[in-house]
């Protein structure tokens, strides 16, 4: 017959685990008898390492003599939970048969109260708070090609610094937020423009250089950090100037562009240090200018200008470094 205390205000973890032990002298079932049944029943449960009273751990104790055995289940404070009385056993068959009805009388116990099936990691580790998650800091430096453009900014360079931190309970298990710093150049495009009439030749260059700030989450793939994929978005400024480079020429125009861009990219580690970074970004340019060149033989249908492109979108691969 089953004596059941305080059900109700039982309170077990869902990885609870069991201790086994014995008192009298040789217990029947033994503490190795009880413990192989209920590996079986109940895998990853029994546990001999940790102590009763432990958080997540509880006692099942045997008392009395061979012959006349009760066993006892204890919560991790110490209260007595469930006491049953097993019938008299004569010879060895009678004692793993006994085990057997133990681990069988406690998986139903533990059923009916809807306790999880034991993990085999220490009771601290199971009540333990989760460790921080660790910063990821790179550096990296990207080559990039820009669409829509012919001249300025068509190939570029950019210098790019990054913070990732694991945020478990917002992105889960993998999940991780990001933020990032980028400063970068397009490589000068040449201006030119020919003799006409009274007019010379000329040349000129312009100019472009940007810095970003974007911030977006990513996942880490196989969780082991070798594999990132995430997306960001954020705003950018962009100083754009062009200028004649004659020896005696001094025209030159500035101008700040803003930006907001979209950014998909993925990370991969070969290393434990060394990634490689491939992104791709989506960008609109907030404003549009027209930086005219105007030399003193020039009319005004020979100005040189540089179109700024409303849209436009960049491809952008290179390798970093993980601090």
């Amino acid at each position: 017959m089953f004596a059941w205390f305080g059900v109700a205000s039982l309170a077990l973890s869902s990885g609870a685990l069991i201790n086994v032990t014995a008192q009298g002298e040789q217990a029947c079932p033994s503490v190795a008898q009880i413990e192989a049944a209920l590996s079986l029943h109940l895998p990853g449960m029994v546990t001999a390492s940790a102590a009763p009273g432990d958080v997540g751990v509880m006692r099942l104790e045997v008392r009395g003599a061979a012959g006349a055995p009760t066993i006892v289940l204890f919560d991790d404070r110490g209260t007595a939970r469930l006491s049953r009385r097993l019938e008299s056993s004569h010879t060895a068959n009678d004692c793993a048969a006994l085990a057997e009805t133990v681990a069988i009388i406690v998986e139903r116990y533990l059923d009916e109260l809807d306790v999880g099936r034991g993990d085999p990691r220490p009771p601290a580790a199971l009540e333990a708070p989760a460790a921080p998650q660790p910063v990821r800091v790179g550096l990296a430096a990207l080559a990039r090609t820009r669409s829509g453009r012919e001249g300025v900014g068509a190939l570029g360079a950019e210098l790019e610094f990054s913070l990732h931190k694991g945020l478990p309970r917002l992105l889960g298990a993998r999940g991780l937020a990001g933020i990032a710093l980028c400063l970068g150049g397009g490589v000068p495009e040449p201006l030119r423009w020919p003799a006409l009439g009274s007019r010379r030749a000329g040349e000129g260059e312009a100019r472009e250089f940007w810095a970003s700030l974007a911030v977006g989450p990513a996942w880490d793939l196989g969780g082991r950090g070798r594999h990132l994929l995430g997306g960001r978005g954020g705003a950018a400024l962009a100083l754009k100037g062009a200028a004649r480079t004659e020896p005696d020429a001094s025209d030159r125009r500035w101008a700040v562009q803003p930006w907001v861009h979209a950014e998909a990219f993925y990370r991969w580690h070969p290393g434990r240090r060394w990634f490689v970074h491939v992104a791709l970004t989506g960008r609109v340019a907030l404003v549009r200018h027209e930086l005219v060149l105007e030399g003193p033989e020039m009319g005004a249908a020979d100005r040189v200008v540089d179109r700024t492109p409303r849209v436009f979108a960049d491809f952008g691969v290179g390798a970093g470094f993980a601090f």
